[in-house]
């Protein structure tokens, strides 16, 4: 099985390096980065090179909403997860054209980390 890299996108220091620390434990390559801005060019910098992003949604300055359809768009077989501290967060139905539902939308905290890890794999071995 090859190495399933992830790009996560969480203003929250804590989050960002508990979650990052997880799934590497879990045997993800990841990369962790603070804002919407920065996942833009650590994309345009690898090219596209990774299989999934985890997204927070209220992010400073681009939004992860903002920070999608820029994404997907330009790469559009990277698959996402939403991790969002709103807890009545519904995905856009704009998104569905990404594929992106709300089947892909975990809340903070994720009290159980196998269903986020269980989702990763379902995404990149469709």
């Amino acid at each position: 099985m090859k190495d399933i890299k992830i790009l996560l996108i969480d203003d929250d220091d804590k989050v960002k390096f508990n979650l990052n620390l997880f799934l590497e434990d879990e045997g993800f390559d990841c990369h962790a980065v603070e804002t919407a801005e920065h996942a833009v060019d650590y994309l345009n910098n690898i090219n596209g090179e990774i299989d999934l992003a985890i997204v927070d949604i209220r992010l400073p300055g681009m939004s992860g909403e903002e920070f999608i359809p820029i994404m997907k768009n330009k790469f559009p077989e990277i698959k996402t997860i939403i991790h969002t501290g709103s807890t009545d967060y519904r995905c856009p139905k704009e998104f569905e054209k990404y594929n992106i539902s709300d089947d892909e939308v975990f809340h903070k905290p994720i009290n159980d980390l196998t269903k986020l890890v269980d989702k990763i794999y379902s995404l990149v071995d469709e």
